[in-house]
């Protein structure tokens, strides 16, 4: 669901500024589009995209750690002269 919200924030705001009023209603409508009619409509979060303050732009777990990995790897690369080895 998170990623969902970051998708749809980010496609937002490729096109400029976005208000607070319409940041909620892409997060409400994101909840929705993920759970359907599992959750209590009224009890949906609309700053949900914005209850885990952090400083890494893409939050969501799978993409962080790929980031981390490719970054890693990235640097090993480029120190060893042959490239990759098999081990």
């Amino acid at each position: 669901m998170r990623f969902l919200c970051e998708v749809a924030f980010y496609t937002e705001r490729s096109s400029g500024e976005g208000s607070v009023a319409s940041c909620k209603e892409l997060m409400l409508d994101q909840q929705r589009t993920a759970f359907a009619d599992m959750l209590d409509p009224d009890e949906l979060e609309p700053m949900v995209g914005a209850s885990k303050l952090h400083g890494v732009s893409c939050y969501t777990f799978p993409y962080t750690l790929g980031d981390l990995l490719s970054l890693g790897m990235a640097e090993r690369a480029s120190t060893e002269p042959g490239g990759f080895t098999d081990p």
